[in-house]
């Protein structure tokens, strides 16, 4: 099929209706195709919230909140249509109203706590956890294998390109709802350890409930924050957030860093130019 044939498939993709075959053509757009992919976390949601109401499983307090404001600020024109479908109708139909209405673009973003990205360092990086098998086999996987395995994680920032090598890697999200792959690395020389967050959505990285310092470097924005001895810094692009955090390296360390990257040229065998902009 052709891409724009694809793309009408992408909220069956969502629901797993879709035969191997074509789902395995829909993977490959979504490798390719960022939108393709954002569409399809938004099918997702949205299915994810129906099946709570439909269920009566409690939605989360600021969802509800927004649900109720986006009826209320609406009750002149869609409160009498809505009410005609009953308890059950009105809940699915205020989880549509919820999608169009609050649906995140580009400058939404969900806030999450530097100490729980500091947690999966601790308990997941340094102690080998790797569920996505970059051991497991013959070979050690790379970066660009994980990628393909996870299209919904984005560019995973691949820190091979100043001295690490792939260590290991998991899907530990640091909060309900915020899908993530994590790699980590090992300086060849050094031995630091440096995880590499990929997370499948924009986040603001806060730190005890206030929003982190920022550092700029060549008019780029870093969000950086502190957990005892952990130093993370965030960034994100086209949707998508990304975050470093290690135990050795400074602020400025972990920066220079992310610079590397994103200065590296995207015909060597790394992730594209990462462009960070302030949010």
């Amino acid at each position: 099929m052709d891409p724009a044939e694809l793309r009408q498939h992408l909220a069956q993709y969502a629901d797993g209706e879709l035969d191997p075959t074509t789902a395995q053509e829909v993977e490959r757009l979504m490798a390719s195709d960022p939108e393709a992919r954002a569409e399809v976390e938004r099918w997702r949601a949205l299915r994810q919230s129906a099946g709570r109401v439909l269920t009566n499983t409690a939605v989360p307090a600021r969802l509800e909140t927004r649900i109720r404001a986006g009826i209320r600020a609406r009750r002149g024109s869609a409160g009498p249509r809505l009410l005609r479908f009953g308890a059950p109708g009105l809940a699915v139909a205020a989880v549509v109203l919820l999608a169009f209405t609050f649906w995140p673009r580009g400058a939404s973003a969900t806030a999450v706590e530097a100490c729980d990205f500091a947690r999966i360092y601790r308990n997941c990086a340094m102690h080998g956890h790797d569920t996505l098998g970059v051991n497991g086999g013959p070979t050690r996987k790379t970066v660009a294998q994980l990628r393909n395995e996870n299209p919904h994680a984005g560019e995973i920032p691949d820190l091979s390109v100043a001295g690490y090598e792939l260590v290991g890697a998991c899907t530990c999200p640091p909060a309900p709802n915020v899908r993530v792959v994590h790699a980590y690395f090992r300086h060849c020389a050094e031995g630091n350890i440096v995880s590499s967050f990929s997370i499948a959505c924009q986040i603001h990285l806060c730190n005890q409930g206030q929003p982190c310092k920022c550092a700029c470097q060549d008019n780029h924005v870093y969000r950086c924050a502190n957990d005892g001895p952990v130093t993370l810094i965030c960034w994100s692009e086209c949707g998508h957030s990304y975050v470093l955090a290690c135990g050795k390296l400074t602020r400025e360390q972990l920066v220079e860093l992310a610079e590397k990257m994103r200065h590296h040229t995207p015909d060597q065998d790394s992730p594209a130019a990462l462009a960070v902009s302030p949010e």
